[in-house]
């Protein structure tokens, strides 16, 4: 991803959110863009850190992310089940909305 710049990638996370929310529907509680690009202060060696919060314990959904992750963003992507989110069971850093 070094060769993009930061407004390069906040469209990235942006498509990329916009298309989960297409595919799985209600399944999807939020889609959360945090790390560097959410505040602004990507470089050239940043990736993009997207949290999926799904609303049911589906692990084909889980699976099937991961892919659209690998293939659209080449990063690693965090996805986290509603469950757990709402329990308070997340050991998260500072997370920044975009």
């Amino acid at each position: 991803m070094s060769d993009l710049k930061h407004a390069d990638r906040n469209e990235i996370a942006k498509g990329f959110a916009d298309d989960i929310l297409k595919i799985f529907g209600d399944k999807i509680q939020n889609v959360i863009l945090f790390g560097s690009v959410a505040r602004g202060e990507s470089d050239e060696e940043s990736d993009i850190d997207i949290l999926v919060i799904t609303t049911e314990e589906d692990f084909r959904i889980r699976r099937e992310l991961i892919g659209m992750a690998f293939q659209i963003l080449s990063k690693h992507i965090m996805i986290f089940l509603l469950r757990c989110y709402r329990k308070g069971t997340l050991m998260l850093p500072r997370i920044y909305h975009s």
